[in-house]
């Protein structure tokens, strides 16, 4: 678990500015990462915005969450096809989020309906999206007394969906006899599940890879930061989920707040305090179902657990990163002020940048330095020299 050199390939001198061949295409495609991740964090904000959409503070939190996470960004520089996941999860969180606030319409359905299906082809962990879409589903559904329009729009999600994945399931039960694969994945690998059912302390250190790599855990979870801050990530996580629930307490709160007019005065100002009731009440879906996509992959984690050694990895919840960012600022600024919105925003900021700037200077360029070229006074002391190439 140390920092010593963790190059498994090196680069030569002359494929550190290829400009053909594998190399080359190697980049090309880790660019590709790269523009996911932005979409991701692009994404985040136009979620944010249908949430809080009269606090701008409240994306600019929530998106240092998100692009200054040493770990995703880390799997942002990485050929892999979690950031393709990540990007669907991130537009589905959205989707939703747009479908509480402003209501069932074609063409959104129809490209929430792409989405999923793309989702879908790109891991098979997408299927845990769909708990969360049918519950927004229905909850738009109530807010606009469209229920009529929930099985319209139900409908045309779903054929976008078989459309676009229904070929892949399909190929699946053809060539396995189940419609996912899975099974075939893990009885095709060596070594990747657990020869018996998993003990109490293997699934302690399953949670304690995943507390790690959720943050930054970097190579093939070898490559640790302080456990000091990891400490601290879980402390603010928890702290932010207690803002989260007072959160829900004023939503609550302002539902059941009394709405009797007893003035001219107050009759004016009736309409204007009915549309806060239900601007709070949409909200409290939102959250509703931020967590509940939230808690849908911590699921799919936990019972992947059960069925793989390899299933210790935070990024297997990445889906729902957009959802846990919004989450953590969101339940943070709960303590503070409106007002005091911009100053907790740059704060987060400025530890989060920090924090993924250590992680790059004094934890991967350590640990991925080239070994130090030997002189000749270097190989003359080698006592047993083997002089192979």
């Amino acid at each position: 678990m140390g920092r010593d050199n963790k190059n498994q390939y090196l680069y030569g001198p002359f494929e550190r500015f290829a400009s053909s061949g594998t190399v080359h295409r190697l980049r090309l495609v880790r660019f590709l990462s790269t523009l996911l991740g932005l979409g991701t964090v692009l994404v985040t904000d136009g979620a944010v915005r249908e949430v809080f959409p009269n606090r701008r503070d409240m994306a600019l939190g929530a998106l240092a969450f998100v692009a200054f996470h040493p770990m995703f960004l880390y799997l942002s520089g990485a050929i892999n096809n979690d950031n393709l996941i990540t990007f669907w999860g991130a537009c589905t969180t959205w989707g939703l989020m747009r479908l509480l606030r402003r209501g069932f319409s074609w063409p959104h359905s129809l490209t929430l309906g792409a989405i999923l299906g793309l989702a879908l082809i790109t891991k098979i962990t997408a299927f845990f999206l769909f708990p969360a879409v049918g519950v927004g589903l229905l909850l738009a559904a109530r807010k606009g007394r469209a229920w009529r329009k929930l099985w319209r729009m139900g409908l045309a999600m779903g054929l976008s969906v078989l459309l676009l994945a229904g070929w892949w399931f399909a190929r699946n039960w053809w060539l396995y006899g189940e419609v996912t694969g899975t099974g075939a994945l893990l009885s095709g690998i060596e070594g990747i599940t657990y020869p018996v059912r998993p003990t109490l302390w293997q699934g302690f250190r399953a949670v304690v890879r995943f507390q790690k790599s959720f943050w930054a855990c970097f190579g093939w979870n070898t490559i640790p930061v302080p456990y000091g801050l990891y400490w601290t990530l879980d402390g603010i996580a928890l702290i932010a989920a207690g803002g989260i629930l007072l959160l829900a307490y004023r939503s609550l709160r302002a539902q059941t707040s009394s709405s009797s007019v007893e003035t001219l005065s107050r009759a004016v100002e009736a309409p204007q305090d009915e549309a806060w009731r239900c601007g709070e009440k949409i909200r409290l879906g939102q959250v509703g179902l931020l967590a509940l996509l939230a808690a849908f992959f911590i699921f799919a984690w936990a019972h992947y657990m059960t069925l793989s050694q390899t299933s210790g990895y935070g990024r297997y919840t990445f889906p729902a990163v957009a959802a846990m960012r919004v989450l953590l600022f969101g339940g943070l600024a709960q303590y503070l002020p409106s007002q005091r919105g911009p100053v907790l925003a740059s704060v987060v900021h400025a530890g989060m940048f920090s924090f993924s700037l250590f992680c790059l200077v004094g934890v991967l360029m350590p640990a991925y330095a080239r070994p130090r070229l030997m002189g000749l006074t270097d190989i003359a002391a080698i006592p047993r020299r083997l002089d192979f190439d």
